[in-house]
């Protein structure tokens, strides 16, 4: 029987869990040498316009190397609707559009009940590597959270999981052809941006983005690269390139690669593209998936450019005690973070959090409800 994908992972055996393997040291060998190569640049040496000069080109030479789809008809996708359901102080529309033709997304729209009367800002929540996509538990209790606090919140399944598994997730014959899945998956998430900052009830200027695990990484390249996020709260999912790819465990994804990126950069220097903008990175303390060793080095390095950039009080930094996830604390600090950030609140009120969960297998919230749309690519 062949290999799956995740099968030859744990052959490789990265977490160090099992037996010991040389692919392991080998991996960390190699990425000392490339960045022996290719040493960082330090933001501290450098004047204001040289950073601004160094990010730009950065921002250049990443999207590149993402291969992200070119996104240049911001016109947004025509949503069609699969019923709204009503519910505690919020309202929860089915839906779904297509990012291009032939590709669909499900997605649901949450909204404060009753309506607030002025433009509210808007929140895209992105989800990561679970099985259940938008309908996972903390996916669910961050966005309809999110939602009552007057939030327009959007909510969207990544391609090949929750209701999008046909579509696929991870393809790494997919990089011959100069495009990555994260391309694709930011191109998916352009798109909904597209669609939330039309609706009527959204203020397009005030626009947060937020996800956990794999949907933290697309909040930390969505937000670096697309300036309509205001505010960004990548959540349990910041690392330093060496220690996610070659200290961590397997379950990282070909999602979170992008080819060459030690040659020129790390996760620090992405963040940091989105200076001025405002950016929240979250961590677990006891997380062995995204370690906070290399978390806080991230943040540091984001920091020191944010810093010569002149807007160090734009970049923040919350630490739980928790293993991977999107606890309630964290939740919590995001709250606190877009009210601040989005709505000029001194700070937010404590999560209406509630041990019973509204919908456990997220079959009332089924966009398809086990028919899959026209066209799924």
């Amino acid at each position: 029987m062949p290999y799956s994908g995740d099968d030859y992972l744990k052959l490789l055996d990265l977490t160090g869990e099992g037996q010991p393997q040389k692919y392991n040291d080998m991996l960390k060998d190699y990425h000392r040498l490339v960045a022996a190569r290719h040493p960082l640049p330090d933001y501290r040496e450098m004047t204001k316009a040289e950073a601004e000069k160094h990010l730009a080109a950065f921002k250049t030479r990443l999207a590149k190397a993402l291969g992200v789809l070119p996104h240049e008809d911001t016109t947004p996708p025509q949503v069609h609707s699969a019923g709204i359901i009503s519910r505690n102080g919020y309202t929860l529309e089915k839906i779904w559009f297509e990012s291009m033709p032939g590709r669909p997304i499900s997605a649901h729209i949450y909204r404060r009940e009753p309506c607030p009367d002025a433009p509210m800002p808007g929140i895209l929540v992105v989800h990561g590597h679970g099985a259940q996509g938008k309908a996972q538990p903390a996916t669910q209790f961050r966005s309809f959270e999110l939602a009552k606090r007057g939030f327009v919140v959007l909510t969207v399944d990544c391609a090949g999981l929750g209701e999008r598994a046909a579509a696929g997730h991870t393809s790494i014959p997919i990089y011959v052809t100069g495009v990555s899945p994260q391309a694709l998956i930011l191109f998916d998430n352009m798109r909904a941006l597209d669609l939330l900052t039309s609706f009527p009830d959204v203020a397009p200027s005030r626009i947060g983005l937020t996800g956990s695990s794999g949907g933290g990484t697309q909040t930390t390249y969505l937000a670096a690269l697309d300036e309509r996020v205001t505010a960004s709260a990548p959540t349990a999912s910041v690392n330093a390139y060496e220690d996610h790819s070659a200290h961590s465990s397997s379950y990282y994804c070909s999602c979170e690669l992008v080819p060459g990126l030690v040659q020129f950069g790390d996760i620090g220097d992405v963040l940091a593209i989105a200076a001025p903008r405002a950016v929240l990175v979250l961590m677990g303390t006891r997380d062995r998936t995204f370690p906070a060793k290399g978390a806080r080095e991230s943040f540091l390095r984001a920091l020191d450019a944010f810093t010569v950039l002149g807007v160090p009080e734009n970049i923040e930094k919350y630490e739980a005690y928790a293993p991977h996830s999107y606890c309630h604390t964290m939740r919590e600090a995001v709250y606190d973070f877009f009210e601040r950030r989005l709505m000029g609140a001194a700070s937010a009120r404590s999560e209406d959090f509630s041990p019973v969960f509204e919908d456990p297998d997220g079959s009332e919230i089924s966009v398809f409800a086990g028919s899959p749309p026209p066209r799924f690519a």
